[in-house]
């Protein structure tokens, strides 16, 4: 159970710095475009170790974190920049 709170968790905030970025990237934000990209290294890393071992039930459990992630970073990141 922790396994999959931990890849749900690393999923969602992996997605959601990838979403970010991408906005950051579009709207041509250098700063928070070059700090975001330290963090998603840091979140794959993570994130891989932590997958390695998974199983079909994770692979649920990541995309679900997944797809939460970008609505996330889509929503707060609109909401920051409206």
């Amino acid at each position: 159970m922790l396994d999959s709170l931990l890849l749900f968790i690393s999923s969602f905030i992996l997605v959601g710095l990838l979403g970010l970025q991408s906005k950051n990237v579009q709207h041509s934000r250098y700063l928070m475009a070059a700090l975001t990209s330290i963090f998603i290294s840091i979140s794959q890393f993570i994130f891989v170790k932590i997958v390695a071992t998974g199983n079909m039930i994770d692979l649920i459990v990541v995309c679900c974190g997944g797809a939460i992630g970008i609505i996330s970073a889509i929503y707060l990141h609109d909401k920051r920049y409206s």
